[in-house]
């Protein structure tokens, strides 16, 4: 048996002997029905070495057909033994004619399409047309497909018995066939592997680009010729894989080195998966071509630069595997560049890729082998050493742990002492019954501390009772500083500092003596200048307000803050909000430029829920159990109207139906008792009015204040007459009275902006001229483009006078005492 496959081998190996037609005769043509007869009468034959491209020849224009010509003799000339002719690959139509009569092809050379132009021909030649010991002449009519591209122009021609010819042709396709049989074996073992491992993103990528090597090489041999198909469908079949060809080898290259899939890559996966797309709509093999050369090739390179990158940024990093795979990868790149120019007929030479590829593959396969034993060897001796090594782990574990636990012991001491340095900064001292003030604040950081769970955060709220100008006011607070646990902490700690100080300051009668607008600014002014120390590593956003406890008027600011809350008769709704203006957080530079007062009047029943943005990011829960941030910031508005008002209820509810994101605290001010005036309908009253408007109007101005006066006698309280009264006295000369009047109406309706305008233009009569800026700058900080009020202080500022000191009784307020 040894002895017969022996013998099958030596002659599969024996020399195959045949003759080489290596110079021919050529001449161009232009006419494909020419009588072969009519050749030899013909001149203008030059000699050419085949295999050639004639379209490289400077004399290739227009003619898209060849003639060639060649003569041969055979010795020794047997009938029993076919002869054949190998002509290579001829682009693209041809036909064959031998001592004067044309042996029938199957092929339609009147037809504009291609006919199989990457196929080896073998020509079996009729024995009744050879002639023994004579010579014989064979002519070659070759048709033009490819504008650059005709004749015969690649492999070899040789002449020789049938058996020869065919031996060593199908040895060749043996040969390629075997190595896709290597190629889909190691695509199937990786793909088994990536089955296995799923999470190896390499292994898939690998097989891909194998499976995709695989069906191209087979459509680039001579096998595939076996199958009987259209020849247009099995090109179109090849150009559909090239798109996708080098991308899996680019991407098996990124996951093997764990690089992420970054934006480059994206942008080349998106312009192959087009050209696929194109390619698959178009039917016409010469734009397919086109394609080719001029998009996919180029795709090709830029892959092969980012996998470059790749590659010899791992190599310079002494990573082994990447200075293989650079080394294979540049000896395929070096393969493809002989094929590419031997395809484009710059030498004639065989395709040397399909060796250098199997060599590569087998390689990287080696190499991806090598890593996956690795790791198995890993596992194994963690397997034998597992339970050694399991002890160590542990005893390193409770080592990591027990420090862990001194570490956490020390922090939370840390926080512990920060907590109660916040804890007397947290505080509601207001004590009244009529306005109720109560706060609830949760922080996300909670810690224990000697079996007592404490919390501390950024958020802030207080409440205190202060005096200003001889009124009282409650002093109202919430805020939130920038950060988590303990940075917010260290901001709530230094603003809490902060307004202490500011509220320790109320002892000196200086500051005591003004107006709730300027005393708001001052403050912010001191707690901004603090924060912008910080250099931008520190903002608070805040509301902070004073509310008069004799009417329930309520100045604030609000810094960057959620929007207050109003709940009205059941109704929750947002405080309205000055539009045209907006604080940022304190701690932004130049924020003072934008600083400004929004003012709210109580009515009874009313709250007041102001809150910092924890109460709305929140983590809501959808049927599938998937969390998402909470969009909706109406939705704290409704749990107030659920609970009709009560706080604790409200955050009970937002608790049971969410999960916190974030510190959470909320400032609630309820209205009791507020004065409620009712329009005036005694008819006494509104005769003396009519009459007193009249007298007016006339310019009788004693009179009218008499009436005024017995008006006022039965309404004391009527906005609209009290303001009437004073701009009579005003009209009278009597401006230090008009002040009085509107000043006392003001304490009633401190809403009404206009009573201040009337106050500052009567305090500039007085000549008071300081009393009348101040009074003046109050409307600015409410209301910052009231034009009489800006165009008063614009005079009031120009005014060249010695200013009154308020320490020195100049006031208005020390002259009436």
């Amino acid at each position: 048996m040894k002895y017969k496959l022996l013998a099958i081998a030596l002659t599969l190996l024996e020399p195959i002997y045949s003759q080489s037609l290596g110079v021919w005769e050529y001449k161009k043509s232009i006419n494909m029905n020419t009588e072969i007869s009519q050749l030899d009468k013909q001149s203008g034959w030059s000699l050419i070495s085949l295999p050639f491209n004639f379209a490289s020849l400077p004399s290739d224009t227009e003619p898209d057909l060849y003639w060639l010509r060649n003569t041969f003799t055979i010795n020794d000339w047997d009938p029993n033994k076919p002869y054949s002719i190998r002509l290579g690959i001829i682009l693209d139509c041809e036909r064959i004619w031998l001592n004067q009569r044309e042996i029938p092809l199957n092929q339609d050379c009147e037809s504009n399409k291609p006919q199989a132009y990457d196929k080896i021909r073998i020509i079996d030649l009729p024995w009744n047309l050879l002639k023994k010991d004579q010579k014989n002449e064979i002519n070659i009519l070759v048709k033009r497909y490819f504008p650059n591209e005709i004749g015969l122009v690649q492999d070899r021609i040789e002449l020789g018995e049938s058996k020869n010819i065919y031996k060593d042709y199908y040895l060749e396709e043996a040969i390629r066939l075997s190595f896709l049989v290597v190629y889909l074996t190691v695509a199937s073992y990786f793909l088994f592997l990536y089955i296995r491992r799923p999470q190896e993103k390499e292994y898939l990528f690998f097989a891909l680009f194998s499976l995709n090597l695989v069906f191209y090489q087979f459509l680039r041999c001579q096998s595939k010729y076996f199958l009987n198909l259209d020849f247009w469908m099995l090109k179109k079949w090849e150009y559909c894989v090239l798109p996708s060809f080098i991308p899996f080898m680019a991407h098996f290259i990124r996951c093997f080195f764990k690089y992420s899939y970054f934006n480059r890559y994206k942008a080349l996966d998106l312009a192959s998966l087009l050209t696929f797309l194109v390619i698959i709509n178009i039917s016409d093999i010469l734009i397919l071509d086109q394609l080719n050369r001029y998009i996919i090739q180029p795709l090709w390179i830029l892959y092969l630069l980012n996998s470059l990158f790749i590659l010899i940024s791992e190599s310079r990093k002494s990573n082994t595997n990447a200075i293989l795979i650079l080394i294979g990868i540049l000896t395929i790149v070096l393969s493809a560049v002989v094929d590419i120019l031997a395809a484009r007929f710059v030498w004639n030479i065989p395709r040397v890729s399909g060796y250098v590829f199997i060599a590569n593959i087998l390689f990287q396969a080696l190499i991806l082998a090598n890593r996956f034993v690795q790791i198995n060897e890993e596992v194994e001796d963690l397997n034998k050493n597992l339970e050694i090594k399991v002890t160590d782990r542990t005893k390193s574990l409770q080592l990591s742990l027990e420090e862990i636990k001194k570490l956490k012991t020390n922090q939370d001491g840390d926080y512990f002492l920060t907590s109660l340095l916040l804890k007397p900064l947290h505080r509601n001292c207001n004590s009244k019954s009529h306005l109720k003030t109560e706060f609830i604040t949760i922080q996300k950081k909670q810690f224990e501390f000697k079996n007592k769970i404490h919390q501390i955060g950024g958020d802030l709220s207080l409440t205190e009772e202060i005096e200003l100008k001889g009124k009282k006011y409650i002093l109202f607070l919430n805020s939130d500083s920038m950060g988590k646990s303990i940075q917010g902490a260290g901001g709530a700690l230094v603003l809490g500092v902060i307004v202490e100080s500011i509220i320790a300051r109320l002892k000196n009668h200086n500051f005591r003596n003004r107006f709730p607008e300027r005393w708001l600014k001052d403050a912010f002014l001191d707690i901004q200048k603090a924060f912008e120390t910080f250099d931008g590593s520190m903002f608070v956003s805040m509301v902070m307000g004073l509310l008069d406890l004799n009417n329930g008027y309520m100045y604030y600011f609000n810094a960057e803050h959620p929007q207050p809350i109003l709940f009205r008769k059941g109704q929750a709704s947002f405080l309205p909000n000055n539009q045209k203006f907006f604080l940022r957080k304190i701690g932004i530079k130049e924020n003072e430029d934008n600083f400004f007062i929004e003012t709210f009047r109580l009515e009874s029943q009313d709250q007041i829920y102001i809150g910092t943005d924890g109460k709305d990011d929140v983590y809501f829960t959808d049927s599938e159990g998937n969390k998402y941030m909470n969009e909706n910031e109406n939705k704290f508005l409704e749990y107030i109207e659920e609970t009709k008002g009560n706080l604790e209820n409200s955050i009970f509810l937002l608790q049971s139906n969410s999960e916190l994101a974030d510190d959470i605290s909320i400032l609630k001010i309820e209205n009791t008792r507020v004065l409620k005036l009712e329009e005036p309908t005694n008819m006494e009253y509104l005769t003396h009015l009519r009459k007193a408007k009249s007298l007016i109007q006339k310019g009788y101005y004693y009179k009218a204040k008499k009436e005024l006066v017995l008006s006022l006698n039965l309404h004391p309280d009527y906005l609209a007459t009290i303001i009437l009264y004073g701009k009579v006295e005003y009209h009278l000369k009597n401006y230090e009275d008009a002040y009085y009047i509107w000043k006392k109406a003001e304490e009633n309706f401190p809403e009404n902006i206009d009573l201040l305008y009337l106050q500052a233009i009567a305090l500039r009569k007085c000549n008071l001229i300081l009393d009348s800026i101040d009074t003046a700058e109050r409307i600015r900080l409410r209301e910052p483009d009231h034009q009489k009020a800006l165009i008063l202080l614009e005079e009031l500022y120009s005014m060249n006078y010695q200013r009154p000191s308020f320490e020195k009784g100049n006031s208005m307020e020390s002259r009436a005492a």
